[in-house]
């Protein structure tokens, strides 16, 4: 699933959508790996990662995927605060 976010300007931008809990465990399993000192395994869980996902991608809890039911931005004031835009999701 992919969702398509198009700003006032008519810039747009699209993102593979990631369900919250599956980048969370990946985060936790990296952390694991980190903690015990095998970096190369974390490298490895991080690179299966992005070639599922890609370098862009929003989670389920994100403020992206969030804008699709008010068709705003919501990001906090020190970055723009709140901002219309155009979500969709696309295949």
């Amino acid at each position: 699933m992919r969702i398509r976010i198009t700003y006032q300007d008519g810039l747009r931008q699209e993102f593979d959508v990631v369900e919250q809990d599956d980048f969370e465990a990946m985060m936790s399993e990296v952390k694991v790996l980190v903690k015990e000192g095998k970096t190369k395994e974390a490298k490895q869980v991080e690179s299966e990662f992005k070639s599922k996902y890609g370098d862009k991608f929003c989670t389920t809890s994100s403020p992206i995927f969030k804008s699709l039911e008010s068709q705003v931005l919501s990001l906090p004031e020190t970055q723009g605060g709140d901002h219309p835009v155009q979500t969709q999701l696309i295949q």
